[in-house]
């Protein structure tokens, strides 16, 4: 297995979610990580939050100026190229009923084509290192959503994509791979390092085993019971190891609230919610009349304005707001 340490790695969509989770985890290794994005806030705010080893590129990965731009920046930050992680992609959905041609040619363009022209411009950098494309797939393609063929059909190509270009490239000496990631239901980002440290949990089976299994746990008491079989097995958590667990209580705390998005910087924690949230709105104007630091920003979002340096601390306080708003509603079913 080659060292990440020293790798180059360009990561479109980095300014959020799993992109940016990828990013992280790359510059944590030790590697040169280039991110891209279409808004500068958001891939300049990601970079600044990771370091030195992070750069930050706008751009579209839809235009062949863009995306040669995206390569010469990982080429120029990291003096090759080791790892293209191709994803960017928009969720599309249209019923059967109701589709038009523009918007499939829209997310064909998107979801597919993109990649595969940014696969092709990379060749020749990947080829010299012997490295790697990653693309992203989807669980869609394994469950059916009414309503998601448009998305779940151009995931369904990236499969495809991925082992006609592995049969192709692997004489080169490029590996191409497909992730299958779950759902990402509430991103949570509370700017710190959250993972199981190599120096720590040595085997990395036994780490990703781990992350899968919190992953998909449904209940704080499934992660209680997660976090006393690591530490039975390991000992005392380090400081990501703890943050790791807050990021996956808070996931669990936030969904019933109808909670999409927590990001939680030292000095600021902003909370958004989906529309028409289950919580009573009368919770929020009491919390925001009783608090100076808690405002509204716009119809879906909390900002909390707090110095809180340490990361067990933006997640606590997270929790107390949301818990602050009561019980969430519960939906009616009719019988």
């Amino acid at each position: 297995m080659r060292e990440i340490k020293e790798m180059s790695v360009l990561v479109t969509g980095g300014g959020s979610g799993i992109g940016e989770a990828t990013a992280r985890l790359f510059a944590q290794r030790g590697a040169k990580v280039t991110i891209t994005g279409r808004r500068l806030d958001k891939i300049e705010a990601v970079a600044a939050s990771i370091g030195p080893a992070c750069r930050a590129v706008v751009g579209d990965v839809t235009q062949h100026a863009d995306r040669e731009a995206m390569l010469a920046a990982a080429v120029a930050h990291g003096g090759k190229l080791d790892v293209l992680v191709s994803n960017a992609a928009n969720m599309y959905r249209q019923a059967v009923g109701q589709y038009t041609e523009d918007f499939l040619k829209e997310a064909f363009n998107t979801n597919v084509i993109s990649g595969m022209m940014l696969s092709s411009m990379a060749v020749p950098l990947l080829e010299a290192t012997q490295g790697a494309i990653i693309f992203l797939g989807s669980i869609h393609n394994r469950r059916a959503y009414p309503g998601a063929s448009p998305y779940a059909t151009t995931k369904a190509a990236v499969e495809g994509l991925t082992r006609v270009m592995a049969a192709e490239l692997g004489r080169r000496q490029i590996r191409v791979c497909c992730v299958l990631p779950g759902a990402v239901s509430t991103e949570i980002n509370l700017h710190a390092p959250a993972l199981l440290p190599d120096d720590y949990c040595g085997d990395v089976h036994l780490r990703l085993s781990f992350y899968k299994k919190l992953a998909t746990a449904k209940t704080t008491d499934q992660i209680d019971a997660l976090l006393e079989e690591i530490v039975d097995r390991f000992g005392k958590l380090p400081p990501q190891g703890q943050t790791l667990i807050d990021v996956h209580r808070l996931r669990v705390i936030a969904k019933p609230y109808g909670v999409v998005k927590v990001d939680a910087a030292p000095g600021v924690i902003n909370i958004t919610f989906k529309k028409d949230p289950p919580i009573d709105s009368m919770a929020i104007m009491h919390l925001i009349q009783k608090n100076r630091h808690i405002k509204l920003a716009g119809n879906d979002k909390l900002r909390v304005e707090k110095e809180l340096p340490e990361a067990k601390d933006r997640a606590q306080m997270v929790r107390d707001v949301l818990r602050s708003l009561g019980q969430p509603k519960v939906a009616e079913t009719s019988a």
